[in-house]
């Protein structure tokens, strides 16, 4: 599954590469947008009463378009890894994602949020709802400091988690 996902995904950036305008990566946020982001951060996983908390190592990637220096639309994967039932599982986020920066270059603060689904699961995968809302501070060009709070219903019970990451953005 994971195997596909990659393929699908380096076909569609091919893609894009090959039809894009020579205007991309020229330092304004306008145009194609790819990000790509590593961090931590704390899951809650409630199956019943008692809550259980869990780190995680995070994975963030986006591609999408900026309509101007303040907005962005994209497609977003938000992956954190846990230890949990011992084993080692997903929680998955994938879905549209939209940010707004408040300056239209660095240094300026942001909000973003989106909705999609969420999987988790070792080796079976499954899809419900999940949503993102979070922001955080692009604090030089391309380079920017995140903060996200996740919330995903699954088959086996409710996930929250508070993500935390260093996203390196390309635009």
């Amino acid at each position: 599954m994971l195997v596909k996902c990659i393929h699908w995904i380096t076909l569609s950036l091919i893609f894009l590469f090959l039809t894009c305008n020579a205007h991309a990566f020229d330092g304004h946020r306008k145009g194609f947008v790819l990000g790509i982001g590593l961090g931590s951060g704390l899951i809650t996983f409630s199956p019943g009463e008692d809550p259980k908390y869990r780190l995680a190592a995070i994975t963030d990637f986006r591609i999408g378009y900026a309509i101007d220096n303040s907005w962005q639309l994209y497609w977003t994967f938000k992956d954190a890894q846990l230890r949990l039932h011992k084993s080692t599982n997903w929680l998955m986020f994938e879905g549209i994602g939209c940010s707004y920066y408040f300056k239209p270059e660095a240094v300026s603060p942001f909000v973003a949020g989106g909705i999609g689904f969420s999987n988790y699961g070792g080796s079976n995968r499954y899809s419900h709802f999940g949503s993102f809302a979070g922001g955080g501070l692009e604090f030089s060009r391309h380079l920017s400091l995140e903060t996200y709070l996740s919330w995903a219903v699954t088959h086996c019970g409710k996930f929250l988690s508070l993500r935390i990451s260093v996203n390196v953005l390309g635009y």
